[in-house]
């Protein structure tokens, strides 16, 4: 199986690092920002699928190096910040942006890091928040 067959309910993101399974249930960033905190982050050249994927998230992806993504939502930002990268990239649902939780502008996390172009940075960024 792959990670996104762990995409389930309530499942929001899944990631596959050397045969084992990590999953997440809270939403946002927050499941990202956990692993990284960890000692042997399992981001790092593993298989990830979350459910939705904006700049932010793509930002942690490339500055943890993990090897593939599937994402049944990406943002625009997201795509043009994971193009030159080593990453394996599928979507289901590509929109301009990550719409807020009142749907009234941009996630702000997103928002946050729009105009970053360096992982390192970008999670600097948003370690902060």
């Amino acid at each position: 199986m792959n990670a996104k067959d762990y995409l389930t309910q309530g499942v929001t993101c899944a990631l596959i690092q050397n045969d084992r399974l990590y999953q997440a249930h809270t939403s946002g960033i927050q499941p990202l920002m956990d692993w990284l905190k960890e000692e042997s982050c399992p981001l790092s050249n593993g298989d990830v699928a979350d459910r939705v994927v904006g700049k932010a998230a793509a930002m942690l992806f490339r500055y943890a190096g993990i090897r593939s993504l599937y994402a049944e939502v990406i943002s625009e930002h997201a795509l043009q910040a994971l193009k030159n990268s080593n990453i394996t990239v599928c979507y289901g649902k590509r929109v301009p942006y990550i719409i807020n939780r009142r749907h009234d502008g941009m996630c702000p996390m997103e928002s946050l890091v729009l105009h970053e172009t360096d992982p390192q940075r970008a999670y600097e960024i948003l370690k902060q928040k």
